[in-house]
């Protein structure tokens, strides 16, 4: 821990004033002692009862006081580790400054050394002034052999050490993770193999370029030497700018070798000047050509020297297919006397378009005044053909994966796969085509988010949206959006099929079917069970890109997404209802269990809606008939109340009834009024003495019995599980 100077903390006006004010407000009198029991503020508490004050579990200093003590020791355990943090401010400033300078004063003497050997004499030099070591030594791997070699050392490690392989000993082992590491007691290291000269404890550090490492420092001491987290790190520092300079050291020597052999070889074919591939040229300041050899001439066609030294009197005209190009040219050749690799395109004698690289220098007298220009011309056309044929690939790829990730969270991996390989398939903005909507939605969810907590809520949702999301992209269905716990679906689009209806039908059979692994994993992570109704229809709609510039999504828009909606609010949990257009579309490959007439909002006209039960189409589907359930008497029958709901608000309204015969999922009502086929009814059930037993009940009529006196049958769509275990408990089920 960083020490303080507690009495001097203590004795400071601010923290004082504070102790005594406060002290003073609770009518105490107080004494304070350092560690060493010192008493070193205050004065009149002389109780044997003493409160510590502590920084980080060591104590620094005690208290007593009277009601005051336990603030007063709150207070001064405040200012202690606010101390504390000065202190360790001014202890880290003061070895980062150390690290610093060491790197300051190694920089500036290395930066005039290339050689590795006086580069690693160098840094062991300057180590030895902030390490306090016997011993120093640096290694570097071996290219070829892959194993450690000393590259210089001083102290008895000075002799030349047998080369250590990765891993072997803790000089290996730090080479081969990359960690520096202390070693107070190297004795009792596992690790340790003892070599000729003895050392008691050490520091080794990686030597790391861009986290690949090149090689380790040491320091050893004969001796054992409690090296310090400040001794390791500036081991680090030292280590990493070792790094540096070996491998600038190195890369000099080899810019070197290449400058040599590139010397070499021009003075060799210098004087190959007529049979260069290179264009050779040399102009004017002006821009007119003085000289060009041969390859000049073949590169833009034209017959000879002479052609394009008198042909060409405006070379940003005749010879630069963009003037701004030439400019840009002249430039940065004014500015740094030479230009290396420029690209431009520029015309032939024929007319044709070919990329070419300038590079060229301005030549001066001995007085530095500019006399011509001379450079070389490289024909580069071909690459730079390769190069547009690559970033064609490139925003191809790019393209590709755009669409991937785009369409791969609403499309199966199928369709996606079908437009990557015909685009053509996909019209981006909009068109208006045939299509078959499917639109799902959990019966009474609502209700159950108001008693769920938001995880319990977000888990059932993850669950029921992964299993039918699954079992959509089985059925080449295109996921337009999840709207809370519905899913709307459309088939169809981006890719049209012939049996986009059937494809549909059999989709949400499937998913009916897979209810059941839903409510199995709901119980097994202690949800409720659920219910699904789905609405099917097929029509016109939009289908395209549909957003804004800020937000663009796939997607359909039109009247019959909406009347794929209503149709859907029709349904009971475990239903699947389908537009007259749907039945059609399919033929003869569904089973029909009911159909009936409905006006839905927003249609001039009754439509017929058909429920279906099964399909035999390429798959073999098929579910239990609604309404089959066997309902058990009940004597006295129920009293209930219940009100119609409106777009899911229940009127002002309520009407009595009685509940005669009941199951798990339906019941019988006898009431005063009549009730149409589909009604959503919220319903409110009472003991035989007219007291509430369960509230909140929603259910559809599903069939109108008798008119006179009124009787008709109504299906559950959400109950609470109290009301579910009431219903089973009353109509006798297990």
């Amino acid at each position: 821990m960083s020490r303080i100077n507690f009495k001097k903390m203590v004795s400071r006006a601010n923290e004082s004033a504070l102790l005594r004010d406060l002290a003073n407000i609770c009518g105490d009198s107080y004494t304070v002692w350092d560690a060493t029991d010192t008493v070193v503020h205050g004065h009149g508490a002389e109780s044997g009862k003493r409160s510590p004050v502590t920084v980080d579990g060591d104590v620094v200093g005690w208290v007593s006081a009277g009601k005051s003590e336990e603030m007063l020791a709150s207070l001064l355990r405040y200012f202690a580790v606010r101390e504390k943090e000065k202190v360790s401010l001014v202890r880290e400033t003061l070895q980062k400054y150390k690290e610093i300078t060491v790197l300051y004063d190694l920089a500036g003497k290395i930066a005039a050394s290339l050689n590795i050997e006086e580069v690693a004499k160098l840094v062991i030099d300057e180590a030895l002034k902030v390490i306090k070591a016997d011993n120093v030594s640096l290694m570097l791997i071996n290219g070829d052999s892959g194993c450690l070699e000393t590259l210089g050392a001083v102290g008895k490690e000075c002799h030349p050490k047998t080369p250590i392989s990765i891993g072997t000993g803790i000089v290996g082992h730090v080479a081969a993770t990359g960690k520096a590491e202390i070693i107070n007691s190297v004795e009792t290291d596992p690790r340790f193999v003892p070599g000729s000269s003895m050392i008691r404890s050490m520091i080794s550090a990686p030597l790391k370029i861009k986290e690949r490492v090149v090689g380790v420092i040491n320091f050893s001491c004969e001796e054992l030497h409690n090296f310090a987290a400040e001794d390791l790190k500036m081991a680090e520092t030292i280590a990493f700018q070792a790094a540096l300079f070996i491998d600038n050291a190195r890369f000099v020597t080899r810019l070197s070798e290449s400058e040599k052999e590139f010397r070499q070889l021009y003075e060799q074919y210098h004087s190959l000047y007529e049979n260069a591939v290179e264009g050779i040229f040399q102009l004017t300041l002006e821009g007119r050509f003085i000289s060009v050899n041969p390859a000049v001439v073949k590169m833009l066609e034209y017959s000879s020297p002479e052609e394009i030294i008198s042909g060409l009197t405006n070379i940003a005209t005749q010879l630069y297919v963009n003037a701004e190009d030439h400019a840009k040219f002249n430039s940065i050749l004014t500015e740094k006397s030479q230009v290396i690799g420029f690209e431009a395109q520029m015309l032939r004698s024929d007319g044709q378009h070919i990329w070419i690289s300038i590079s060229a220098r301005i030549v001066s007298d001995e007085h530095d005044i500019p006399l011509l220009i001379e450079g070389a011309l490289l024909d580069i056309t071909e690459r730079k053909e390769k190069e547009e044929a690559r970033k064609e690939r490139e925003v191809a790829e790019i393209k590709s994966r755009f669409i991937r990730e785009t369409f791969g969270r609403y499309l199966s991996d199928e369709i996606v796969d079908s437009i990557l390989e015909d685009p053509a398939g996909l019209t981006l903005g909009g068109e208006k085509r045939t299509v078959t909507i499917m639109m799902t939605d959990l019966r009474g969810f609502t209700s159950i988010c108001e008693r769920l907590p938001a995880e319990a809520v977000v888990g059932m949702i993850n669950i029921y949206l992964e299993v039918m999301t699954r079992i959509i992209f089985k059925y080449q269905g295109t996921i337009d959006e999840f709207i809370g716990d519905a899913i709307l679906v459309i088939f169809g689009a981006p890719v049209l099929r012939d049996d986009d209806a059937l494809r549909a039908v059999a989709c949400a059979l499937d998913m009916q079917l897979a209810m059941r692994e839903v409510n199995e994993r709901n119980l097994a992570a202690g949800y409720p069970e659920v219910l699904m109704g789905i609405g099917i229809n097929t029509g016109s709609a939009v289908v395209g890109n549909i957003g804004s510039s800020r937000r663009v999504k796939y997607g359909a828009v039109g009247s019959s997404v909406n009347l794929t909606s209503r149709i859907e609010s029709y349904t009971v949990g475990g239903q699947i209802l389908i537009s007259e257009s749907t039945a059609q579309a399919c033929g003869e490959h569904l089973r029909i269990d009911s159909q009936l007439e409905v006006m839905p909002k927003g249609v001039k006209t009754p439509i017929t809606i058909y429920e279906v039960g099964g399909t035999k189409w390429t798959v073999n589907l098929s579910l239990p008939k609604q309404g089959t359930e066997e309902m058990s008497e009940l004597s006295p029958p129920l009293k209930i109340s219940f009100a119609p709901l409106v777009d899911k608000d229940a009127g002002t309204r309520t009407h009595n009834g009685l509940v005669c015969r009941l199951s798990e999922r339906m019941a019988e009502v006898h009431a005063e009024t009549t009730m149409e086929k589909l009604t959503n009814l919220r319903i409110t059930v009472f003991d035989h003495q007219g007291e509430s037993i369960a509230t909140d009940i929603y259910a559809k009529v599903s069939d109108q019995m008798t008119d006179t006196p009124s009787a008709f049958r109504i299906h559950f769509t959400s109950i609470t599980p109290e009301t579910a275990e009431l219903i089973k408990k009353l109509s006798n089920v297990a």
